[in-house]
């Protein structure tokens, strides 16, 4: 049976502090709100983040080569754990902009002429896919292209192997690949002003790097993407091509933008 006294007496003192319980429980519904909103954009983008890598075809690795024959992709995709594996041409290169006052330094990768579904693709943002009229032709990364006011029909110069090429941009781009542009030499924040990604046909960019009908490059997918069953297929693939002087086998996860991501998400997370 309640007690009728000390009942009066919780009525009266809940009459007298109802601004303070009022401004509790304001706070406890904002705390809440703030949390539930917060946990929803977390995982709306930790979505988002893996729909683009799937839908764009992010590989799980890249393994950077002196030079090597086409054929080897054949060799390395009957190796174990091994999915897929792309090659290509990748290399650093000079760009000279009108206006710029100093060069810009950039990467250079080779896309096939006629689109195709292809691991690490880009997604055109603006203008159009190689015509294969003009070898010279140049798909731009969009952040890169924003920034310095470059659309299509743009020309911009880029020096590859000490030989400086006339480039006509056709179209602007973005990659899972490359969602933040960061420097090379461990920048530890994009510069999308100062370093751009650019697209080439691959033909062009093979006999503009002396890689006539080889690559420097290769990207692949794995079936069992744990970190331990990575670094083993990884160390594989090394032995395998050693004769073709790899420089770098690295997992996506230490790709520099795939890293930044991560790190911008972990912190939302937090």
């Amino acid at each position: 049976m309640v007690n009728v006294t000390l009942f009066r007496k919780l009525t009266r003192d809940i009459r007298q502090r109802k601004w303070a319980l009022l401004a509790l429980a304001v706070i406890i519904a904002v705390g809440v709100g703030c949390y539930i909103g917060m946990a929803c954009v977390y995982r709306d983008l930790d979505g988002s983040r893996a729909d683009y890598y799937r839908d764009y075809r992010l590989a799980d690795f890249t393994v950077d080569l002196k030079r090597a024959p086409s054929r080897v992709i054949d060799v390395v995709e009957n190796l174990p754990n091994v999915k897929s594996v792309r090659g290509r041409v990748s290399i650093e290169v000079s760009l000279d902009l009108n206006g710029a006052e100093e060069p810009i330094s950039g990467r250079a990768i080779s896309m096939p002429l006629i689109p195709r579904p292809v691991l690490d693709d880009i997604l055109l943002r603006s203008g159009t896919w190689f015509s294969g009229l003009d070898e010279n032709e140049v798909i731009l990364n969009s952040a890169f292209a924003r920034e310095n006011g470059l659309v299509p029909g743009s020309r911009i110069k880029a020096l590859m192997l000490d030989k400086q090429h006339d480039l006509l941009v056709v179209g602007t781009a973005m990659s899972p690949e490359f969602v933040y542009l960061m420097p090379p030499g461990g920048s530890l924040a994009p510069d999308p002003k100062m370093f751009g990604v650019m697209y080439l046909q691959e033909d062009f960019l093979q006999k503009a790097s002396d890689l006539d009908g080889a690559f420097n490059q290769l990207v692949g997918t794995v079936h069992n993407s744990s970190k331990e069953a990575l670094a083993s297929t990884l160390d594989l693939i090394e032995r395998t091509l050693d004769a073709y002087g790899v420089a770098n086998a690295a997992p996506v996860e230490d790709e520099p933008s795939v890293k930044f991501l991560s790190e911008e998400l972990k912190g939302l997370k937090v």
